[in-house]
């Protein structure tokens, strides 16, 4: 679910913007391939984040989905690391802005966070 968070949240700063054009990339296949429509959502709480996601880019004209092996994805595993300790992983001299949470984006889930 923490990916669906992370996309969902990625994806209202884009639509906030006004993009039109976008590349979603990430390590998580099963994400990736079930936004996509190639595999299904069979858990009740996972299609709720998915359909948001679908909703949230609906209006964007061009998007492409760029699976990524995790050991290049080391800004996304950066910033999880972080949402999960509250320390600075690996480069402590970048800047970082967070938004802290504190429940999920889909209320109902509110008894599983």
């Amino acid at each position: 679910m923490g990916e669906y968070e992370a996309l969902i949240l990625g994806s209202q700063i884009v639509r906030n913007l006004g993009a039109k054009r976008i590349s979603i990339m990430g390590d998580s296949e099963l994400i990736i391939k079930q936004i996509k429509g190639e595999y299904s959502v069979n858990n009740p709480r996972l299609s709720q984040y998915r359909e948001t996601v679908l909703d949230l880019i609906k209006e964007l004209l061009e998007i492409d989905f760029v699976i990524i092996p995790r050991k290049q994805n080391m800004q996304a595993h950066s910033l999880a690391t972080f949402s999960s300790t509250c320390r600075l992983p690996f480069h402590p001299n970048h800047q970082y802005t967070t938004e802290v949470r504190h429940g999920p984006v889909i209320p109902d889930n509110l008894k599983y966070w």
